[in-house]
């Protein structure tokens, strides 16, 4: 038995190695925190932006916001409802996720049809978006 406890939180403290913790205050977007990309200091807050707007753009992704600090995104795509919080500064950017899959399910015990919302984080997604980001970076250092 005591074996099996050990299993279990070694497995539960495997799945919660790469999380990232941080406190939720007010100005905290809505979702939760997915990733984090660190960048060179030598590009100002505006370039990041500039950066980011570009990058999801090109991902086809609709720019909902864009303010100082601040890239909201939203893409539907297969059933995929996603929406994308980036908080920058020059040298991070936070991507906070706000996703789910939704299906239609028929529920027999009231006998409608209900939509079931399944969160999930776009990790694929942030990932090119976060590629895009450091290639657009690497144009605006050429120029």
């Amino acid at each position: 038995m005591k074996t099996l406890a050990r299993l279990f939180l070694l497995i539960i403290s495997l799945a919660l190695a790469g999380t990232v913790l941080e406190a939720k205050d007010d100005n905290t977007p809505p979702g939760t925190l997915a990733m984090i990309t660190t960048l060179p200091v030598r590009f100002s807050s505006e370039q990041v932006g500039k950066a980011l707007e570009a990058a999801f753009n090109g991902r086809k992704w609709t720019i909902v916001e864009s303010k100082e600090g601040v890239v909201q995104a939203t893409l539907e795509h297969r059933g995929i409802d996603s929406r994308v919080t980036a908080v920058f500064t020059a040298g991070k950017i936070k991507y906070y996720s706000d996703t789910g899959k939704s299906k239609q399910v028929y529920d027999s015990r009231i006998n409608k049809t209900v939509t079931v919302v399944t969160p999930l984080t776009p990790y694929g997604w942030l990932r090119n978006i976060e590629k895009d980001v450091k290639r657009q970076l690497g144009v605006l250092a050429s120029e």
